[in-house]
């Protein structure tokens, strides 16, 4: 993840970088391809993970819709990669391998809430990430980015509500 955010600050610097100027180290369509295939792998691992053993129902559910769809976004990120000849990772980033670590160590609400709150985190970094790139030179990387924003903004959406949903009630709800 933390390459993924130094990813979406170099893509932003070359869309935001006054004529002339080049920013010093541009993002490549290989860095963030790699970068969304190992984040997509982690997503299916912890969602799996979650949806397999969260306390409540919702958080469960969520959990399986989010790994399916990161299944989804890395298969079309796989795809991508063959035809632009891109070696395709095979393992989860630091970040999301991190995660799945901690969240073998926890149970119940502590788990549920764990997952909620990485995945807030996760997803608000993937969207500007993802939003950057949708403004690659490359007309391929720019419409497989911007494809896949709405489907983050929603899991970013859920992921809130179910965290809001813990506050309200107080207590692990499902």
């Amino acid at each position: 993840m933390e390459r993924r955010i130094a990813l979406c600050a170099g893509l932003a610097g070359l869309i935001l970088a006054p004529a002339g100027c080049s920013p010093a180290r541009p993002a490549s369509a290989k860095d963030f391809l790699t970068a969304v295939i190992a984040d997509d792998i982690s997503a299916v691992r912890i969602g799996t993970l979650v949806h397999d053993n969260a306390a409540r129902t919702d958080v469960r559910d969520f959990a399986g819709k989010l790994a399916e769809d990161h299944r989804a976004s890395e298969d079309k990120a796989e795809a991508l990669a063959t035809e632009l000849g891109i070696a395709i990772p095979t393992e989860s980033d630091q970040k999301g391998q991190a995660e799945y670590t901690k969240l073998l160590g926890l149970s119940g609400a502590d788990f549920d809430n764990e997952f909620v709150r990485y995945i807030i985190a996760d997803h608000r970094a993937d969207i500007a990430s993802f939003n950057a790139a949708a403004h690659s030179s490359d007309a391929r990387i720019a419409a497989f980015a911007g494809s896949t924003v709405p489907s983050l903004e929603q899991h970013l959406k859920a992921a809130q509500a179910l965290a809001a949903k813990t506050k309200s009630t107080g207590k692990n709800s499902s």
